[in-house]
């Protein structure tokens, strides 16, 4: 990072460009952010109001008719832990899993304190996706 890695300020798209790319893992620009891929699943970390919202979809598409107990497993994380946040997204033919965590930044961040949030929300994220694959073998 910069020598104003230190400095709070106002949270760019720009800001989480460098961020992602120096990651490696840089994918494409979005208007309010980027998209990264990491662990074979895509992300997004995008600005949303007065939040940094990291959002990661699983890999995986499962089968419209596994809703039901995918909605079992994403209600019991959900229950169990504060990050991140795990929902259903269907399609016409199949359905996967989204993660997502949030982070105000309202009053502002450092890029060393973005940096951290997109690097602790890809780190819960991936141990939730891993447990996701011990849950549901593959095919289902």
């Amino acid at each position: 990072m910069t020598a104003t890695a230190g400095r709070v300020g106002v949270v760019t798209p720009e800001m989480l460009r460098v961020l992602v790319s120096e990651r490696g893992e840089f994918v494409r620009d979005l208007p309010t952010g980027v998209a990264g891929r990491w662990e074979a699943n895509a992300y997004q970390v995008v600005i949303e109001g007065t939040d940094l919202v990291v959002r990661t979809r699983w890999s995986r598409l499962l089968p419209l008719r596994a809703g039901r107990g995918a909605a079992q497993l994403v209600n019991d994380w959900n229950r169990d832990r504060l990050l991140p946040t795990l929902y259903t997204e269907a399609s016409d033919d199949s359905l996967t899993i989204v993660a997502s965590s949030a982070t105000s930044i309202a009053v502002g961040l450092s890029p060393d304190q973005v940096a951290e949030v997109v690097d602790v929300a890809l780190t819960v994220t991936a141990h939730a996706l891993r447990s996701l694959a011990a849950s549901v073998p593959a095919g289902s």
